[in-house]
C-alpha cells in the first residue's frame, strides 16, 4: 500500500469517524485494537488489515465500498 493511499485513507477514515461523532478511543474499542493504532490509521502512518475492513465499516456506520469511495472518484 503507497503512502499516499494510506493517507487518503486515513483522512477517509477519520471524516467517517468525525460525521458518526464517535471518538477515536471509542472507535479503537469497536475495533479491538488501540487508540495509538486508530491515530496512524488516521494520519496515514498505517493501514488496517484487510480482515478489519468490516468491522471498520459497521463502525462507521457504511458500507466497505464507501470507505473508498473518495479514493475512486478521485482516481477517475
Amino acid at each position: 500500500m503507497t503512502d499516499g493511499f494510506k493517507k487518503k485513507f486515513g483522512k477517509r477514515v477519520k471524516v467517517l469517524r468525525k460525521v458518526k461523532g464517535i471518538t477515536q478511543e471509542a472507535l479503537a474499542e469497536m475495533l479491538n485494537v488501540s487508540t495509538i493504532s486508530v491515530a496512524n490509521i488516521e494520519a496515514g502512518r498505517c493501514a488496517i488489515g484487510f480482515a478489519k475492513l468490516p468491522l471498520l465499516a459497521k463502525s462507521l456506520d457504511v458500507e466497505i465500498y464507501q470507505l473508498f469511495l473518495i479514493l475512486i472518484i478521485r482516481i477517475v
